[in-house]
């Protein structure tokens, strides 16, 4: 790999690690993980992704297509959950876009 089809608009990846205080259930958590991708203008996917790991720690993924200024693009998300004493660390999402 040496650059993008399009070098004006090359794939990314995301990941961004929060921490949620409080009553947290993690289960509740990668519930309502896919809510983001399927929310993408035209997204369509693998039904509502499946359950995984990373590290050892609870996740869901999912992948699909959906369009943005008139392309389609490829994007896949996995959420994971790693808890923690009085928190919960949530890496959502952890995205390949393109």
């Amino acid at each position: 790999y040496t650059q993008p089809a399009d070098p004006n608009d090359p794939p990314t990846i995301v990941a961004i690690l929060s921490k949620l205080t409080g009553d947290i259930d993690p289960a509740k958590v990668l519930q309502f993980a896919p809510g983001e991708l399927k929310n993408l203008p035209g997204f369509q996917g693998s039904g509502d992704g499946s359950a995984a790991t990373l590290g050892g720690f609870s996740a869901w993924q999912l992948g699909g297509s959906y369009s943005k200024n008139g392309k389609l693009r490829t994007v896949a998300q996995k959420t994971v959950v790693i808890p923690s004493q009085g928190a919960v660390f949530v890496l959502p999402p952890l995205s390949l876009i393109h």
